[in-house]
């Protein structure tokens, strides 16, 4: 049986948590707003033809682009993370894997080749990252999971 003040700790954490989960969720919602705003005014800007076509304004487009995936990914991960955490591991992978695919197309519009594959071999190992955390370590946590509620 666990004592009083172990409770109130437990329960104490849990707050906190929840609190910084919100945190997250408010800041990663904002910010994915403002990110499409940009993103949109960037485009009519290029549609409109008040702003030429070049490599460093794709490029820009691009990454605001990918960071709406990033701030949506973030948001979707603290929303599991209230009702499962241990998913939380998993989706702070795939951000890291989105990450370092916006590597790659950003060294591939550069054209760095030494880039590339250093971004290649860092999505590699997030996919390996995924991977094992799916396949060994999230189905051990759900086991203990639905021992503890049993």
């Amino acid at each position: 049986m666990r004592s009083k003040r172990v409770l109130n700790i437990d329960n104490a954490g849990r707050i906190m948590i929840d609190a910084i989960i919100i945190f997250v969720i408010v800041f990663a919602s904002i910010s994915a707003f403002i990110t499409i705003i940009v993103t949109g005014h960037d485009i009519y800007m290029l549609l409109a033809g008040l702003r030429d076509l070049d490599l460093t304004h794709l490029q820009d487009i691009a990454n605001e682009i990918v960071f709406v995936f990033v701030f949506l990914e973030i948001l979707r991960s603290a929303l599991v993370a209230r009702k499962r955490p241990e998913e939380y591991i998993a989706a702070l992978g795939e951000v890291g894997f989105i990450i370092t695919v916006r590597d790659v197309l950003r060294s591939s519009i550069i054209g760095s080749s030494r880039d590339i594959v250093l971004s290649a071999v860092g999505s590699a190992i997030f996919i390996l990252i995924i991977y094992i955390t799916r396949k060994y370590i999230l189905p051990v946590r759900r086991s203990e999971t639905y021992e503890r509620e049993v």
